[in-house]
């Protein structure tokens, strides 16, 4: 039988690969948006590290390593929430990502992926508490600058580790 905690990560990745998929059959065009920058991860909660594979013609070509980080509309109000749910957000991420690789790499995928790691967070943590996803990717894993959900430190937020 299996878990509640996985029927829901399950379920919410199937929605979330529904959604995204949703607008790619319609034929509507990728809005173009610009690469998220280190910078961009300033102020945001950051939830850790996350890896993807890029796979061209059936075959893995090489991993991009992303470092993801999460805008909070309250952290004070929040942030329990978040801690609670970091494990739960992981999983989810990473079972998204390697269910879903990239064919070209973090520029060109990336965006698109931000949006469906949002609307899997929503399903987790509750809808408007979380209002973007930056995820910094590079073709080599990045620290966190110590400064991740697990068991560390959570933007200035400690979560206790478990």
């Amino acid at each position: 039988m299996k878990s509640p905690h996985l029927l829901r990560i399950l379920g919410a990745i199937g929605l979330a690969t529904l959604i995204s998929t949703g607008a790619s059959a319609q034929g509507h065009a990728p809005a173009e948006e610009e690469e998220v920058a280190a910078e961009d991860l300033i102020g945001m909660v950051i939830v850790g590290n996350v890896s993807v594979p890029v796979v061209r013609g059936g075959r893995v070509r090489h991993y991009e390593y992303g470092t993801v980080g999460l805008a909070v509309e309250d952290t004070r109000k929040y942030m329990e929430d978040i801690c609670e749910r970091r494990f739960e957000l992981a999983d989810a991420f990473l079972v998204f990502l390697h269910s879903n690789p990239f064919t070209q790499g973090g520029a060109t995928d990336g965006p698109e992926a931000s949006k469906t790691l949002l609307s899997l967070t929503s399903q987790i943590v509750g809808p408007d508490i979380v209002t973007r996803v930056n995820v910094v990717w590079s073709r080599t894993p990045q620290s966190a600058n110590n400064a991740n959900a697990f068991g560390a430190r959570t933007a200035d937020v400690p979560c206790g580790a478990n």
